[in-house]
């Protein structure tokens, strides 16, 4: 029967080729979807996963509470929300037993380094001591912020790879001193080459003592708090800070938090929500493409059925019972199907490896996708080449073989 298929299908090559195409492009939209998906989810996870499972962040608006409503009221009442001061950091620790770790953080992008006549738009952010300890950075080589740079509000810093490669051209910079937004600092340490997260280089990245950082951008955001919880304490450590802030910002029993709360987990439950909605979408958009080359299937089975009904008259004749005739049909079209999906599943491949290189995250076509691809080619042909493959069946024999 495979053989008798394959026949079939090579005598009409060029009307294969087109159904096939048809059902390559279904499974290339499918498959994508799906790699893209699986691709970026992986790519979250592992990213958001850089303050563990036991940090959380404090702050005046987290980017969930934000984009979860979209009322204007609802967002009028988060930007009348107060900033989140410095001084608040002493009664988080001492009203936080549970804490390991608390760093207050002030970010700022878009900050100008120089050295010399070298030029680079970079990222300020402005920590504390303990913020290696709680975020997933290294130190290459010289030294971190110490509580002592904190103090004093020094004019120090601590480079990235990006900012050290675009300055300094790859050279040691400790000891040599840039200016930011005309700001001298002096180089104290390198941070060691942290890569990209979804096309923004974690690489270009100035950190200054916190204190320094407010005292010349005080920034329309404010600053947010990056905790560690003690081991198995994260809950009671959420609460604790809690309590300590809704005491600092003089907020009564029946008044909500108006500050936001949140971990690395909840933000990826959050975006994988988002992400499962676009991709149901686009999903839903491939299904109907490969509807359409379904739908070919059928139409190119119902006119091989035509032009073999003598052939068909012949085999029933001979014997052949109708549900052979069935299955003779159903895998014929099973196997056209099944090329069409390794056409598409090889242009995927093909577009991924050409593409890769200019998507922001890593992307790779799976072997369990690859599979998935193979399979739903082949279920879509045998679900649409069915019904010819059922009138063949009941061709009568006597009619069948008067057929010119």
């Amino acid at each position: 029967m495979i053989k008798i298929a394959f026949r079939s299908i090579i005598g009409q090559k060029l009307r294969s080729f087109l159904v096939a195409l048809g059902v390559a492009i279904g499974v290339i939209a499918v498959a994508g979807m799906t790699t893209m998906a699986l691709s970026l989810q992986s790519e979250l996870k592992q990213q958001l996963s850089a303050m563990g499972s036991e940090t959380f962040s404090v702050m005046r608006i987290s980017p969930m509470n934000f984009v979860r409503r979209g009322d204007r009221k609802h967002r009028r009442e988060l930007w009348r929300r107060p900033k989140l001061e410095l001084n608040y950091l002493k009664p988080i620790q001492e009203g936080c037993p549970d804490c390991e770790a608390i760093s207050p953080v002030a970010s700022y992008g878009g900050k100008t380094a120089t050295f010399g006549k070298e030029k680079y738009s970079t990222n300020v952010v402005g920590v504390s001591s303990e913020y290696n300890g709680i975020v997933d950075i290294n130190l290459g080589y010289g030294r971190f912020i110490n509580d002592y740079d904190v103090e004093r509000r020094r004019y120090i810093c601590v480079l990235g790879e990006t900012v050290v490669e675009e300055l300094f051209f790859g050279a040691n910079p400790i000891g040599r001193t840039i200016k930011v937004d005309g700001i001298p600092f002096l180089v104290v340490g390198v941070l060691e080459e942290q890569g990209e997260v979804m096309g923004n280089d974690k690489d270009n990245v100035v950190l200054v003592p916190v204190t320094t950082a407010l005292h010349h951008w005080r920034g329309w955001w404010g600053i947010q708090f990056y905790i560690k919880a003690k081991s198995g304490k994260l809950e009671e450590a959420k609460e604790q800070v809690t309590m300590v802030l809704r005491r600092l910002r003089k907020l009564k029993v029946s008044d909500p938090n108006n500050f936001d709360i949140f971990t690395s987990d909840l933000m990826l439950a959050f975006l994988t929500t988002i992400l499962a909605s676009v991709y149901a979408v686009g999903v839903g958009i491939a299904l109907m493409s490969l509807l359409v080359a379904g739908i070919g299937i059928m139409n190119v089975m119902f006119v091989s059925v035509a032009e073999r009904t003598k052939e068909i008259g012949i085999r029933k004749a001979c014997g052949a019972t109708p549900k052979v005739i069935l299955t003779q049909f159903t895998i014929e079209a099973a196997i056209l199907a099944l090329f069409g999906g390794v056409i598409g599943l090889i242009i995927l491949y093909t577009l991924i490896s050409i593409l890769g290189n200019f998507i922001p995250f890593n992307i790779s076509l799976k072997i369990p996708v690859l599979i998935f691809g193979l399979l739903f080619s082949a279920l879509a042909g045998i679900l649409f080449g069915f019904f010819p493959a059922r009138k063949a069946s009941k061709q009568p024999p006597v009619e069948a073989l008067r057929w010119e």
